[in-house]
């Protein structure tokens, strides 16, 4: 199968694109700038496009002919199409002359996060629920009590040699506590080992905000977070209930307000139980050598992918982000592993 891949060329299909926005041209350079996809986008037609267009209906059919094309993806949801789509509804589902797709699902699939520009309240009726089952919630809960359980361990045998790093470094506390969003926006107290030297526990500032007032990462501080290690006692948080291995990352009180007020429907993100890890930062890469968004456009980007997660949670995608999670941390031992979803 390999070698048949390799060798024998794709059947690559025509398509033509009918959405707006950032999300539509990204779409496009992701698909025409990979070879791993059997279709390329031999146009883009964005609403100034159509309505401007003089009979563009008649043009777009025209189009779809000349160009032999096999694939239409289309942002429905858009008005300024409603007058052309029983047509492409009748070349793919009656005459079966194309393939006719939603922008947002093709989207959603090829960046494994939800288009922030789909967010409505129909979108949030429709794919988001507050249980998925309960098989799922108490094998969740299961897995949450005994993997915490054993990082709990793992925590007690390192505190030692954190706590004499610490010390050669200067004074300062070892644990620290800070003020987060938990899971229905409830106010949820989270247990860290200090990596800055400063606690700042309801701060409304990224990292990179801090650092310009002083309140800078410690040495120790640095590689605590490289290996995510500085999380390791919010398994009591877990313990208690109060957050999941796996889930949106939460914020810290002051931070995750002011987002709110700036990103619309920032705060569905808070329907499911916070994690440790999740989704987005098995996905996501940041600013420099950070960990978390430092700035409101990678915030954006976050909430794509935790939409995701809350959106299709379940133990087969929870077990990808446990892997996914695995493979970062030994990469920043050097460790290369192909993960293939």
């Amino acid at each position: 199968m390999y070698l048949y891949n390799r060798f024998i060329p794709k059947n690559m299909h025509r398509a033509i694109i009918l959405a707006d926005g950032p999300e539509a041209i990204e779409l496009v350079d992701e698909v025409n700038n990979n070879d791993r996809y059997n279709y390329f986008f031999v146009r883009i037609i964005d609403k100034k496009t159509a309505t401007e267009t003089v009979d563009f209906e008649t043009k777009l059919l025209q189009l779809i002919e000349k160009e032999k094309i096999d694939i239409i993806v289309a942002n429905t949801n858009d008005g300024y199409l409603d007058k052309v789509l029983p047509k492409l509804f009748d070349l793919a589902f009656l005459r079966f002359e194309l393939t006719f797709l939603d922008f947002y699902k093709v989207y959603e699939d090829t960046f494994d996060r939800v288009p922030l520009s789909a967010l409505n309240y129909e979108w949030f009726i429709t794919n988001v629920s507050q249980a998925k089952s309960p098989v799922y919630d108490a094998l969740k809960r299961v897995v949450d009590v005994v993997g915490s359980l054993a990082l709990g361990l793992v925590l007690l045998l390192l505190l030692p040699f954190i706590y004499v790093a610490m010390r050669f470094e200067g004074r300062g506390d070892l644990f620290i506590t800070q003020e987060r969003i938990g899971q229905f926006n409830k106010k949820v107290i989270v247990y860290k080992i200090r990596t800055m030297t400063e606690n700042r526990s309801a701060s409304s500032t990224w990292t990179n905000e801090d650092a310009k007032e002083g309140n800078v990462v410690t040495k120790v501080g640095a590689l605590l977070r490289k290996l995510s290690i500085d999380e390791l006692p919010q398994v009591l948080n877990i313990l208690k209930g109060e957050m999941s291995l796996i889930g949106p990352r939460n914020d810290i009180k002051g931070l995750g307000e002011r987002l709110a007020k700036e990103i619309p429907y920032y705060n569905i993100r808070n329907f499911v139980k916070p994690g440790v890890t999740g989704w987005a930062q098995t996905h996501q890469h940041y600013m420099g050598n950070n960990i978390s968004p430092q700035s409101l456009e990678e915030t954006k980007i976050r909430l794509s992918y935790d939409l995701y997660y809350v959106k299709n949670r379940s133990f087969l995608l929870d077990i990808d982000v446990a892997l996914r999670t695995i493979k970062t941390l030994l990469s920043r031992f050097g460790v290369t592993i192909k993960f293939h979803r």
